[in-house]
């Protein structure tokens, strides 16, 4: 759903209260997103039969198939 996208509720308020101060809205919604990958981080680190394949090294499709082998 749209509206659960990080930082929309952010940005609606921001809309709805008055003019936009980007300078205060945009760090506020970048600091809340590398918060909520911190936590995402901290949920996968718990899980022992996950394996971890970088997306941006090489052929994705490859190494899927060589972790699950």
């Amino acid at each position: 759903e749209a509206t659960a996208a990080l930082g929309y509720r952010d940005i609606i308020a921001a809309l709805t209260s008055g003019p936009i101060d980007a300078e205060a809205l945009i760090p506020h919604v970048r600091q809340k997103t590398r918060q909520f990958a911190k936590r995402q981080l901290t949920w996968f680190r718990r899980m022992t039969d996950v394996a971890v394949v970088p997306a941006h090294e090489g052929d994705v499709g490859a190494a899927l198939l060589a972790a699950w082998a």
